[in-house]
């Protein structure tokens, strides 16, 4: 049980590198300036990955159940640094749906694993007045990790170059997965 404290520290980290902010601000003007997709493919590509988040969930955060939210959350990490690196590097319409759907298929497996790991620590722990306020830190973290990286990708993509933002959100994945394979998974409930 004492290795469980571990998961207070390492799930907000995991949640700050696991936004996508980086690329999130650059990757538009990266796929229609740089790669010349245009607008409208874009927007359908863009939307495919939304409903496929919303048909995965489900069975993602079952998947998580079953085989548990650590590896749920390294699997999550390992999708979206495939995502990245494919829709990086990809020239053609499949292979960019294909790094789009990899990246939703990411979102779709750290979808509540995230908390339910850090509910479940709590609650081993016999501390779950303590949950709401860690959440609620975690998810302020998170979202102000957005707000930051997403001008950091701009800053970098255009001073620098859109590789190195491309390549700044890949390491950030790659930590996110050395991060979920440091978690310790919390028993939980059999649903």
């Amino acid at each position: 049980m004492h290795g469980l404290r571990r998961n207070f520290v390492f799930l907000p980290i995991y949640a700050l590198l696991t936004q996508e902010a980086i690329t999130n601000s650059v990757y538009t003007f990266f796929l229609v300036d740089v790669r010349g997709v245009a607008l409208t493919t874009l927007a359908w590509l863009h939307s495919a990955s939304d409903v496929f988040v919303m048909l995965a969930d489900v069975p993602m955060g079952y998947l998580a159940d079953r085989l548990g939210r650590r590896a749920s959350l390294f699997a999550g990490a390992a999708a979206q640094l495939a995502g990245v690196v494919v829709m990086w590097q990809a020239v053609s319409l499949p292979a960019l749906l294909a790094g789009f759907l990899l990246i939703a298929l990411g979102d779709a497996m750290r979808s509540g694993a995230d908390q339910a790991l850090l509910y479940d620590s709590h609650r081993a722990l016999g501390e779950t007045h303590a949950y709401r306020r860690r959440f609620a830190l975690m998810s302020a973290g998170a979202l102000a990790a957005l707000a930051g990286g997403e001008l950091l990708g701009g800053i970098v993509a255009h001073r620098i170059s859109f590789d190195w933002a491309w390549g700044a959100e890949a390491v950030m994945s790659l930590i996110a997965m050395v991060i979920a394979w440091n978690l310790v998974e919390a028993p939980h409930e059999e649903l």
